[in-house]
């Protein structure tokens, strides 16, 4: 089987690859087209929550549930 689009699709990194970008990262592909790919990787916590974020951009959230959650790299390429 072939695939020829990989929108949706996980690539994780071969424990060989020595490219700082992309070393043990897992990138979720979210668009592939004839002009290109986007993707997030999401496995690479940074060490700030959404909470600092939000309270940064003054921006009021009405559940605390949220603000603890991790923010991760958004990628090498183009963050």
């Amino acid at each position: 089987m072939q695939i020829k689009n990989l929108t949706n699709h996980f690539l994780v990194a071969m424990p060989q690859l020595a490219d700082t970008n992309f070393e043990k990262s897992v990138v979720l592909i979210y668009e592939h087209s004839d002009l290109g790919a986007m993707g997030l990787v999401i496995n690479k916590p940074l060490d700030i929550t959404l909470g600092s974020v939000l309270q940064h951009l003054g921006i009021d959230i009405d559940s605390s549930n949220i603000s603890d959650y991790p923010v991760l790299l958004g990628g090498p390429v183009g963050q």
